[in-house]
């Protein structure tokens, strides 16, 4: 493998971009934050203007040109799901990490997806790109690529226009949950599962993505394999992705494909082996042996602002956080402030006290700041 600098692009690639540098590799990092630890593991960074929780086009492209040569090997993470033509032209030039524009919109197309599903008979939701006539049932509405929950609605009133970028969806009741595997565009292999969890604090976001916990106990899981392999063989997929799923007493229902390393692959790796894998998996290149887990549960949660926050300028952020923003810097209600990790047989619980106790501390800035 080349070890020369790689490119990461990502909404938030803290995560990949620590991953590479405990395997060793030297980074440029683009992302919409630039928080104070991705700036400490990159040879260097640059912040990204933000368009509706994705990036600004044109000045993605801009920067990406006076942060690296031209040739610097791509590894990307969210942000694209929508815009498979923005990644394109990000990849022009360059070795991709990852997969091809052309699977990343194969896999967020809707009909093209679920019509995947349905001839292979995978359980999942039932899906249309209509408008139902009847939404007293429970029905959701979601935006072709989107990510991170922002996007998710419930449909309670009819709709009579169809928005041209949405699908709908009809609710399940369920946890939902997650498989983290490996893929060389032939076959799988599982990594681990994750529970995930949903913030209930914004009333216009009732279904962002908070966090998740990894998980051992996982129910069906020759299932669950035997369904990744054959999504897998039927589209392509290459490098480390995710399965979101609902699981119910009926079973599991699949959900979407993230076709990118998932926000939870930092709770299954050891020493960014993840990262290197996900190089080597691209490359038609899987483990021969299982990969070694963390030897304890892991948890990680998402802290958002409940209402406008200033940093202080020397803010002192405990070890068990990450995504640590900038000295100074102003974060809007509903967006994220940091993320919250936790492990041990606990780390439910200890996750959530530590998230009271970080809101003890960002109360006690803001009336230092007053």
């Amino acid at each position: 493998m080349n070890c020369t600098p790689l490119l990461i692009v990502a909404v938030s690639a803290r995560a990949l971009a620590v991953s590479a540098h405990k395997a060793g590799l030297a980074t440029y990092v683009l992302d919409l934050f630039a928080d104070t630890d991705t700036q400490r593991v990159a040879l260097a960074y640059q912040q990204v203007q933000a368009q509706t929780y994705n990036f600004d086009d044109t000045d993605l492209l801009e920067q990406v040109h006076r942060l690296c040569p031209t040739n610097t090997a791509l590894v990307y993470g969210s942000g694209f799901e929508h815009n498979p033509a923005l990644l394109a032209k990000l990849a022009q030039g360059r070795y991709l990490y990852g997969n091809t524009p052309d699977i990343l919109q194969f896999i967020k197309d809707p009909q093209a997806f679920f019509g995947l599903l349905h001839r292979q008979g995978i359980p999942h939701p039932e899906t249309r790109l209509t408008p139902p006539t009847d939404t007293s049932t429970g029905w959701l509405v979601k935006h072709i690529g989107g990510t991170g929950g922002y996007h998710v609605q419930p449909l309670k009133t009819v709709i009579t226009e169809k928005k041209s970028a949405c699908y709908y969806q009809r609710q399940l009741a369920g946890n939902p949950h997650s498989v983290l595997f490996l893929a060389n565009g032939k076959t799988a292999e599982i990594i681990g599962y994750n529970e995930q969890w949903i913030n209930e604090d914004f009333a216009s976001t009732p279904y962002l993505y908070a966090g998740a916990m990894r998980v051992d106990d996982m129910p069906f899981q020759p299932e669950i394999t035997e369904v990744v392999n054959c999504i897998v063989k039927e589209t392509g997929l290459k490098g480390l992705c995710g399965m979101d799923m609902i699981l119910n007493a009926t079973g599991f229902h699949v959900l979407e494909i993230n076709p990118r390393p998932p926000a939870s692959f930092e709770l299954h790796q050891i020493k960014g082996n993840l990262f290197y894998w996900h190089l080597q998996a691209t490359m038609g290149k899987l483990p021969t042996s299982p990969l070694a887990h963390p030897r304890y549960n892991r948890a990680k949660r998402i802290l958002y602002a409940l209402k406008t926050l200033n940093i202080p300028r020397y803010p002192q952020w405990s070890a068990w956080t990450a995504d640590q923003p900038r000295p100074n810097s102003v974060i809007q209600r509903g967006e994220p402030i940091c993320t919250i990790f936790a492990q041990g047989r606990n780390c439910k619980a200890l996750i959530l006290k530590r998230e009271q106790q970080l809101q003890t501390l960002l109360k006690r800035w803001q009336e230092n700041t007053a």
